[in-house]
């Protein structure tokens, strides 16, 4: 595989710091180095030969698949499947459904034909129709899709066969996401960044994850703006432009500092106690009536 090949060339340049290298160990290193450089170029080529070590690490399995098929006119039935199965699990110590899996990706490669094959659930052991996607038993779904690189695996399986995704995590990552997406909604961005990172540390690569995330940073982007315009109302003493605008976010549910929501507050109180005290204009006149005017249109 070529994560194996990658991890000898590691060992290789370990032995070479610790100087423990060997003729052997030099060999190997360049043979490693030779083919990562030279066989495999590019990434399609990666996947290519990791998806063929996939379906041929049960070689005894796949000898008796051939066998069958060459005596059957390429054909896999219902009966010589079963007999596979037992025969993988008995030999290799696998699952049931894990083996009937195996058996289905390699007869997919080798282009063998498996009619009315049935598909063994993995968790209750039921047999289902192919093309069944959910148990008849137990209703559970009859496979798990890795939502890292897509391969099928079967239902009972912890790991992905292909990149080793940690299976388990999907419904707790998916639990996560949802939660981040309710406090989005509820305008709790801490809390939803905070649910949204825990859910991208199970499941790199989300669909869904990439989205929200964009949302939080454009409504904590929003939030800033307002408060920047509120701050620099303040500054220009336009105090009713700043309430107003502090109002408005409050009905968006953008938190706005408690000292800043005083202060405009309370001067704009200390105003309108100064200028609509009915005493106050009675005794300066209408003069001082003017100074009100001028203000008003002055904290607005």
């Amino acid at each position: 595989m070529y994560s194996a090949l990658q991890q000898s060339r590691s060992n290789g340049k370990k032995i070479t710091v610790k100087g423990e290298k060997t003729g052997k160990d030099g060999t190997v290193q360049k043979l490693c180095q030779l083919c990562s450089d030279t066989i495999f170029k590019d990434s399609a080529i990666k996947r290519k030969y990791d998806n063929y070590i996939n379906i041929t690490k049960y070689y005894a399995v796949n000898s008796a698949v051939d066998e069958i098929a060459r005596s059957n006119q390429k054909k896999i039935e219902p009966k010589m499947k079963e007999k596979l199965i037992d025969f993988a699990v008995s030999n290799y110590h696998i699952s049931v459904s894990e083996a009937s899996v195996y058996i289905n990706n390699y007869c997919e490669y080798m282009g063998y034909a498996l009619p009315q094959n049935k598909i063994i659930c993995g968790l209750c052991g039921a047999e289902n129709p192919a093309g069944a996607a959910v148990c008849s038993k137990c209703k559970k779904a009859l496979f798990i899709i890795c939502p890292s690189c897509g391969t099928q695996n079967s239902n009972s399986a912890r790991v992905c066969a292909k990149c080793k995704f940690d299976l388990t995590k999907i419904d707790e990552a998916a639990e996560l996401l949802a939660r981040a997406k309710r406090k989005y909604i509820e305008k709790n961005l801490e809390e939803a960044s905070r649910l949204l990172m825990q859910a991208k540390a199970l499941w790199p690569g989300h669909p869904d994850a990439a989205s929200l995330d964009k949302a939080i940073k454009e409504q904590r982007e929003t939030a800033k703006n307002t408060v920047a315009e509120i701050m620099r109302n303040i500054q220009e003493k336009r105090l009713y432009t700043a309430m107003t605008k502090i109002d408005q976010a409050k009905a968006a549910d953008f938190e706005i500092d408690v000292s800043v929501k005083e202060k405009v507050t309370n001067t704009l109180a200390d105003v309108k106690k100064a200028f609509f005290n009915e005493k106050f204009f009675k005794r300066k006149g209408f003069f001082h009536y003017n100074v009100f005017n001028r203000y008003y249109f002055r904290f607005r």
